[in-house]
């Protein structure tokens, strides 16, 4: 499996959340952390999320998840490689509920789900297997043609770590900083609460410095005291990660 694989497909740059391949299908999975009531509307293609502050519109991760997979096709043709199957899957947060209008929609499912969509491809798909050295080859262009998207916002202006606010900022009042307070931020100014105030704050973080964050670097930007609280909020977003323990690093997706 490979995460954030960011490939040129000869106009532009695409990037894939994560990508399984194997040596007859590949299948792209376009990740969605974000919790609430998700509607995805399928006549007009767009989604729209019911949560604590409202209801917001989001473009359809359903066309963008459809788009990556023709530009992967397109991708593999000039690069001479193996013409192997693509699949598609938009996965959402186990903590979301999920509806559409399109009661043939079956790539958009929760995460939980996703083991058994796998399995159901490899029952269902009957297609002939690449050799070993064809496979090698694949794997080899899809890291070397990886290219990161991270501008050094830093650098370029000359700014390090003392000129940002670190903490979680109110979304109303702007009062700094929201207290993680019985699992929910909570605004010691105007008594805004948002369980997930945190995201704008990990937003800034993944424009600053990239997409990796360990727990350690989560409690410094957040100002959060408790490596178990950090935990949970890590695990709660459903990001990708490596490494076991101390050592883990976990992949923002913004």
């Amino acid at each position: 499996m490979f995460h954030h694989l960011r490939l040129y497909d000869g106009t532009h740059h695409f990037q894939i959340d994560s990508l399984i391949l194997t040596d007859q299908w590949i299948m792209i999975v376009e990740v969605k952390n974000i919790g609430g009531e998700l509607f995805y509307n399928q006549r007009f293609n767009y989604m729209t999320r019911k949560w604590t502050d409202g209801e917001h519109t989001f473009s359809d991760p359903v066309l963008q998840v459809r788009r990556h997979r023709r530009q992967l096709q397109h991708w593999l043709s000039i690069k001479n490689l193996p013409d192997l199957p693509i699949y598609c899957l938009v996965s959402n947060s186990p903590e979301t509920s999920i509806d559409t209008d399109d009661p043939d929609l079956n790539i958009v499912i929760r995460t939980d789900a996703l083991p058994e969509k796998i399995e159901q491809v490899e029952a269902s798909h009957a297609g002939p297997s690449i050799d070993p050295t064809s496979l090698d080859r694949l794997t080899k262009n899809l890291l070397d043609d990886h290219t990161e998207n991270h501008y050094d916002y830093l650098d370029k202006f000359s700014l390090n770590s003392k000129d940002f606010n670190k903490e979680v900022i109110c979304p109303t009042c702007q009062h700094v900083p929201m207290r993680r307070i019985y699992g929910t931020w909570q605004c010691q100014n105007c008594g805004y609460k948002n369980a997930e105030a945190h995201l704008a704050a990990l937003r800034d973080y993944y424009f600053l410095y990239g997409s990796s964050i360990t727990n350690k670097k989560m409690r410094d930007f957040l100002m959060l005291d408790s490596p178990d609280i950090a935990n949970r909020i890590l695990s709660n977003m459903n990001l990708s990660s490596s490494g076991k323990n101390k050592g883990r690093v976990y992949f923002l997706n913004f």
